[in-house]
């Protein structure tokens, strides 16, 4: 097997179904930073959300084999933040979150996010967590990002609606 077959496919599947041993294996077999960058967003789409162990485990076994690569590559079809990401799927684990930093990702990575009658503005994700949603982001995570430098500035100004 390929495991570096169109930019890691064989690793992105594994990635999407948390599967540690197999992803272990694959690396084991030559599998190539590039391939790793692009198999580590995966790891979020895990449905349903893998459990924390498991995600520690997983981020710690790209960290190690990827290393740097992960925070300075920009995923072609996987446009989510990695930070917002872990926000987003683990709003109770602030160690999920802690483990994305501790690799090196940006605790004020932006995102686009849509505004209605507004339209599409940059935020952090400290904005994002306080905004309120359907899934609370609890206040561990929320302390997790003010102790790692968050920052919560409001993007819409008078100048941006004008």
């Amino acid at each position: 097997m390929d495991v570096n077959y169109e930019q890691g496919r064989p690793l992105q599947i594994a990635a999407e179904i948390a599967a540690l041993d197999f992803l272990s294996i694959m690396i084991a077999k030559g599998a190539t930073t590039e391939s790793l960058v692009m198999a580590f967003p995966h790891i979020f789409k895990v449905q349903p959300c893998a459990n924390e162990g498991t995600m520690l485990s997983l981020i710690e076994l790209f960290r190690e084999h990827a290393g740097e690569q992960l925070v300075s590559a920009v995923h072609p079809t996987i446009p989510d933040p990695p930070v917002f990401m872990s926000v987003f799927n683990y709003p109770e684990r602030p160690r999920v979150l802690e483990a994305v930093l501790d690799v090196g990702f940006s605790v004020d990575q932006k995102m686009l996010h849509h505004v209605s009658d507004i339209g599409s503005i940059e935020i952090t994700p400290l904005y994002w967590a306080l905004l309120g949603h359907e899934e609370a982001v609890t206040e561990p995570v929320v302390c997790m990002l003010l102790k790692r430098g968050g920052t919560f500035s409001h993007p819409i100004t008078v100048a941006s609606i004008l």
